[in-house]
């Protein structure tokens, strides 16, 4: 669903080789994680801006210490990116309210139409800007120039939701379930226990602004909590909740905590000095690092969220195959869009012989598309192998079940099973012919 994706001929889009994901094509992720120490640093200057200098300090340094901001600083897609745009476009939305010029609003549509070609759904981020005109800003020229703007900024953006409206197959395995629910509320903080925190010192921000911040407080709450909202009510059509695709939101609950922990400082010690308000870090950003060390732990690891290991099964066949051997795929988790396949390819590069993929025709890269193509008659491709290591996902009951009824039909037949290794949502089971050894 970006700008990437759908110049590919193909319904899926497979993101850092373990996703099927609304997401573009990866770019060097060493980049991505420069890009993402960046929105902390737009934060303060926004919670500077609108708030005051302890507000955008505080806001930056708990931005960094959400663990899903390590999360996605490491990789190779563009969340960090998003996250960036969303906040710089926050930022120039501001900049441009507050001394109107033609220049200011320019680059404030520049940054509308770098989101939607980035990930469309951050648009959603306007939203509270929005809510921020009505409020704060009565100036009628202020809007006009506000709707003129964002209106050739979509119109930028329009090519690729009309090239991108077909391609809903992308992500129908998105759920909005209450395990989608409660899996989106987790992630999107990195732990309940972090959300909690920085709702509590947001309800405690909105509740102690004043009149003069209270508009750029109830701002940075529609941003926050409003986008996943939308995403969530419209999920029959769009299909988008997904909690990194609401990682923009991040910085907003970012700075609704650091507001509310400075506010709160300031009328406990009744000292409106910028000392008082910095006193609120030592209790916001002690909380926040302790809540976040599991998940900090976690996503330090070679541990996907809530997706196969098959880095296990992979090390687990390299350790144990033959010069012979074959290897085969029956992926319920990563389908037809070969997240096996390009496991076990990236699990042998470092020097291990990787058995013959014995149903691939062609490959993805010699294909050109994201998918390989695989044997229609499996009889030839299978030839004289012996001993088949299949790595399974998503059929519990029966290994072969959800192959192409001849494949199964034909393994069934020729192959028995010897061995079955289970691993964390992934099984390896060696087939191995009939009447051998």
């Amino acid at each position: 669903m970006t700008a990437a994706p759908v110049t590919r001929r193909t319904g899926h889009d497979t993101p850092a080789g373990v996703a099927v994901d609304a997401a573009p094509r990866p770019t060097p992720s060493s980049t991505s994680g420069w890009w993402a120490l960046l929105p902390a640093a737009v934060a303060l200057c926004a919670g500077w801006f609108r708030l005051d200098t302890p507000v955008g300090v505080l806001a930056g340094l708990v931005f960094a210490l959400f663990p899903t901001v390590s999360r996605y600083a490491q990789e190779a897609r563009s969340y960090a990116l998003v996250t960036l745009a969303a906040v710089a476009a926050t930022w120039l939305f501001l900049r441009g309210v507050e001394r109107p010029s033609r220049r200011r609003w320019w680059a404030y549509g520049i940054a509308l139409v770098i989101i939607g070609w980035l990930h469309f759904v951050a648009l959603l981020v306007a939203v509270g800007h929005v809510g921020y005109l009505r409020r704060a800003v009565p100036a009628e020229v202020a809007r006009w120039r506000y709707a003129v703007t964002s209106g050739l900024a979509m119109l930028g953006v329009l090519p690729l939701l009309v090239l991108a409206s077909g391609q809903s197959g992308q992500i129908s395995w998105v759920d909005n379930d209450w395990v989608a629910v409660q899996r989106f509320t987790e992630s999107l903080t990195g732990t309940y226990a972090i959300l909690g925190i920085v709702v509590t010192f947001g309800v405690l921000g909105l509740a102690l602004a004043g009149p003069v911040r209270r508009p750029a407080v109830l701002m940075l709450l529609a941003w926050a909590v409003l986008p996943p909202v939308i995403g969530y009510v419209t999920f029959a059509v769009l299909q988008l909740f997904l909690a990194r695709y609401f990682l923009f939101t991040v910085p907003a609950w970012a700075l609704l905590a650091a507001a509310g922990a400075a506010q709160l400082f300031r009328a406990v010690t009744r000292d409106r000095a910028t000392a008082a308000a910095l006193l609120g870090a030592v209790l916001l950003l002690p909380a926040i690092g302790y809540a976040g060390l599991p998940a900090h732990e976690r996503v330090r690891s070679d541990e996907a969220d809530y997706q196969p290991r098959y880095v296990e099964a992979v090390r687990h066949i390299a350790a144990r195959a033959r010069q012979d051997d074959g290897i085969a795929f029956n992926d319920g988790f990563g389908g037809s869009t070969d997240v096996a396949r390009k496991s076990a390819n990236y699990g042998f590069r470092a020097g291990h012989q990787q058995p013959r993929d014995v149903f691939l025709a062609l490959s993805a890269a010699d294909a050109g598309w994201l998918m390989a193509r695989e044997c229609v008659d499996a009889t030839p491709c299978v030839g004289d192998t012996k001993r088949i290591w299949l790595i399974e996902t998503g059929h519990p009951e029966d290994s072969l079940a959800g192959m192409p009824a001849g494949r199964g039909r034909f393994l069934r037949d020729r192959f028995e099973i010897r061995a079955v290794w289970r691993f964390d949502r992934v099984r390896v089971v060696l087939l191995e012919r009939k009447g051998h050894g």
